[in-house]
């Protein structure tokens, strides 16, 4: 049921009794923005009921005008308050930290996905050493050709997704400053340790699996889970900054 568990903001679909509830803040951002030349916000709150609810909820508009165009917001709230702190510090934080955890997802996945493949890199390769057939061989380097270009694909959304990431940008920009740790290193970590850079060193060692301290079962960070223990952990990224980045 629409924000009967807990106290939440949810956006809502733009329809025309919305819009047209929402047209005179519009008109008054877009007035505004022609007069200064500079993106206008302008927020309201109000009562409204869609015909699928038992009563009426307060809806915040977000009248935005800029040099793009129009660009209305709706969400529905049962939290009393300023209408635009709960829009910025409210709606838009927990977008913001919903698109932050589905980095980190995708950043472990890559960097799993990589590690695999450098797995499979190494064994094709012990293969081909000893590979007597000709067309054995064939298929073996068919194979290789194939991981070389799928891990140069992996490497390149790696960095993509580190650099889109602010906070993820400047902690692999630090831990890359350690001599010895390469970009792989630092994806490894960030990918698996995403506490890095705001837990203590004993903390963090702990997490690494390099000081005596229990991992309780479950615990995540970024709602991110890991098949990988702790110390597994540390010993890829370590190994990771030995081999080709």
């Amino acid at each position: 049921m629409l924000l009967k568990q807990a106290d939440r903001q949810l956006g809502l679909a733009k329809n025309k009794r919305l819009k047209a509830m929402g047209a005179a803040l519009m008109e008054a951002a877009e007035a505004l923005f022609s007069e200064t030349g500079k993106k206008q916000r302008l927020f309201i709150a109000f009562s409204y009921a869609a015909g699928t609810w038992d009563r009426e909820r307060r809806v915040i508009i977000k009248a935005e005008h800029s040099s793009r165009g129009s660009n209305p917001r709706f969400i529905v709230t049962s939290l009393d308050g300023d209408p635009q702190d709960l829009y910025d510090h409210g709606y838009c934080a927990r977008s913001d930290m919903e698109t932050r955890i589905k980095e980190q997802r995708l950043l472990c996945a890559l960097v799993d996905r990589r590690q695999q493949l450098n797995e499979m890199r190494t064994a094709e390769t012990s293969r081909l050493e000893t590979a007597a057939d000709p067309s054995f061989l064939a298929m073996v380097k068919k194979h290789l050709n194939w991981i070389e270009k799928e891990l140069k694909m992996l490497e390149k959304k790696i960095a993509e997704t580190i650099s889109t990431n602010a906070p993820m940008k400047e902690k692999n920009r630090r831990i890359q400053r350690i001599k010895g740790l390469g970009k792989i290193c630092a994806a490894t970590l960030l990918a698996h340790i995403p506490e890095i850079g705001t837990l203590s060193c004993q903390e963090i060692a702990a997490l690494a699996g390099l000081a005596p301290y229990n991992r309780d079962s479950g615990a995540t960070s970024m709602g991110v889970a890991s098949d990988f223990e702790p110390a597994s952990i540390w010993q890829r990224a370590v190994q990771s900054s030995t081999t080709p980045q």
